[in-house]
């Protein structure tokens, strides 16, 4: 399902997964995979360094929909 909440972004919006996997590491591999199919490079072994994309993904969101 994050796939398809992401499949909409247009290549210069983050994803919006990345504020679910923020909330649930469960979901980081999701967005792992949705980010891959976005044709965004996101770490693939490295767990620590998978959470630091989400969370500046996150900050990158917030940022972006503040003033829309």
């Amino acid at each position: 399902m994050i796939v398809l909440a992401d499949a909409a972004a247009k290549p210069d919006e983050p994803l919006l997964s990345s504020v679910l996997a923020a909330q649930d590491p469960q979901l980081a591999e999701a967005y792992r995979l949705s980010a891959t199919s976005q044709g965004l490079h996101v770490p693939e072994q490295d767990r620590e360094l998978l959470r630091d994309v989400i969370e500046a993904d996150v900050r990158q969101t917030h940022d972006y929909w503040r003033h829309r």
